[in-house]
């Protein structure tokens, strides 16, 4: 069993309308819904570090109902030929979980020093002392 396996689902959907206001200008407008569940680990929900009671907490916390993003496009027909397009939209990071793909506290930090402020601790050919 590995410890530090993430399992981040991820559901989404998206529906749009377009709308031909004349014949030169066309307007498309929508909306996208993004949902990300709780991450899991391999065999338990997942877990979060209380800081109020120093702990790791297994599962039992709510990610919300989704984010939405809206989208829209406008076409203008210059002629038969040519052509403008632009658009804007509002895109959902969902990096709020990535914190999850370590297992804490197994997660070690290890900092190597020189023999002094102005020696390396070592090289790249050489690689971490151990």
């Amino acid at each position: 069993m590995n410890l530090a396996t993430v399992r981040m689902p991820s559901d989404g959907f998206y529906a749009r309308d377009m709308w031909q206001i004349t014949r030169k200008l066309t307007v498309v407008y929508g909306m996208r819904c993004e949902v990300y569940p709780v991450p899991r680990r391999d065999h338990w929900a997942g877990e979060r570090y209380d800081s109020v009671t120093d702990k790791v907490v297994r599962g039992g916390f709510d990610t919300g109902h989704g984010q939405i993003a809206p989208r829209l496009g406008i076409a203008y027909r210059i002629n038969e030929r040519t052509g403008v397009l632009t658009g804007a939209g509002i895109s959902v990071d969902p990096n709020t979980f990535r914190y999850l793909r370590d297992a804490y506290p197994a997660t070690i930090s290890t900092q190597y020093s020189g023999a002094n402020s102005h020696q390396p601790a070592g090289t790249l050919r050489t690689g971490f002392p151990m």
